[in-house]
């Protein structure tokens, strides 16, 4: 398996942001990590191997990235400065990552965004806000709330990045179309541990008065808020991507060479 690991100084973050690719072609998947986790995670966690079928044949690539969770949503002590560094994160992987991405790895089709837990989070979170870049993603064991996370705190940061606040009232008619266009699996465990069940309720519930296609998939008792169940999950949804959904407008194929392939703007 092809694997490269990048390093730049992030003039958004003011320090280095470091991320591993994997696999040579095919669907890029940005991986976002588990709160407060880093690029590497994915891989210690046994998911970089359990996907290397669909790695190495050309299927989809990998691009593991940090997150800065420790010093955003989950630093100790809540106020404003807990959005600032979010925007600062967002930024930069809008602004520095994916223009890095496309010019040393070649990669300027739309990523599918995933990741578990409150990877999950981000991954929603950059789906919905930034359609023309993210056009499908896998979200598993979410919480789509920072509730969770900071508690009653509120400013106008939190409200524009807690899903469940801004969801709703999202009503820009392009921003719309566009997500109506993508593809979104949001799924989770009724097991141990999968506390958050009923945001990704909330979150399918609005989708559908919104008219955007999604796949909302509940799995039973026996699949906790754990990695094995995230592997089969994602095993699962995986080889469902790479056969074709069902949408509005027929079967669409998310990985594999016979996808649709979408570019992002230049």
């Amino acid at each position: 398996m092809k694997t490269a690991y990048f390093k730049f100084y992030s003039k958004n973050l003011n320090k280095d942001f470091e991320f591993e690719v994997f696999g040579h072609s095919g669907k890029p998947f940005m991986v976002f990590p588990c709160s407060e986790a880093t690029f590497y995670q994915y891989k210690d966690s046994g998911m970089v191997k359990l996907l290397s079928k669909f790695i190495e044949r050309g299927d989809l690539r990998l691009i593991t990235i940090s997150s800065v969770d420790r010093e955003s949503w989950y630093k100790l002590h809540k106020d404003k400065s807990m959005g600032n560094r979010h925007k600062q994160y967002e930024d930069c992987v809008m602004f520095e990552l994916i223009p890095y991405i496309r010019e040393n790895c070649g990669i300027n089709e739309c990523f599918l965004a995933t990741g578990t837990s409150w990877g999950a989070y981000h991954s929603l979170n950059f789906y919905l806000k930034y359609p023309d870049y993210f056009d499908s993603a896998v979200c598993l064991s979410g919480a789509y709330s920072l509730k969770s996370v900071i508690g009653n705190y509120f400013d106008n940061s939190v409200y524009y990045n807690d899903i469940l606040m801004y969801l709703p009232g999202m009503t820009d008619d392009r921003t719309l179309q566009k997500l109506r266009e993508n593809y979104l699996i949001i799924s989770h465990g009724t097991g141990d541990w999968e506390l958050w069940n009923d945001e990704a309720a909330f979150v399918s519930e609005n989708l559908r008065n919104k008219g955007i296609d999604h796949w909302y998939s509940v799995w039973n008792q026996a699949y906790p808020h754990d990695w094995p169940a995230w592997k089969e999950q994602m095993l699962h949804f995986l080889n469902s991507l790479k056969d074709g959904v069902i949408t509005k407008d027929g079967v669409r194929k998310i990985i594999g060479y016979k996808r649709r392939i979408k570019l992002f703007p230049k």
